[in-house]
């Protein structure tokens, strides 16, 4: 995604465990950004949404492979937080 021009953002419960790829995506000339987060607590999910949200200003797409069977699914279209209800049903 980010080689086709997609800002990324990578969440990870362990900050250093997304940092290579973080790093590999700068290094082709891509955008993005790593995000401390536990996607099996809501406030974990939501706070990472708000990051994203603050150093992208906004958001459109996302994979959830990481946190999908627990609910965490981020968000799908450009709506506030607070008022898209997949951000993680935890």
């Amino acid at each position: 995604m980010a080689r086709a021009g997609a800002k990324v953002a990578l969440l990870d419960q362990r900050r250093e465990w997304a940092q290579a790829t973080n790093d590999m995506i700068t290094e082709e000339g891509g955008t993005s950004i790593v995000v401390q987060a536990d996607v099996s607590e809501q406030a974990s999910c939501s706070a990472a949404v708000d990051e994203v949200v603050a150093a992208f200003g906004g958001q459109g797409t996302r994979n959830r492979n990481g946190g999908e069977r627990l609910g965490c699914y981020g968000l799908t279209s450009p709506q506030p937080a607070d008022r898209h209800p997949s951000v993680c049903n935890t």
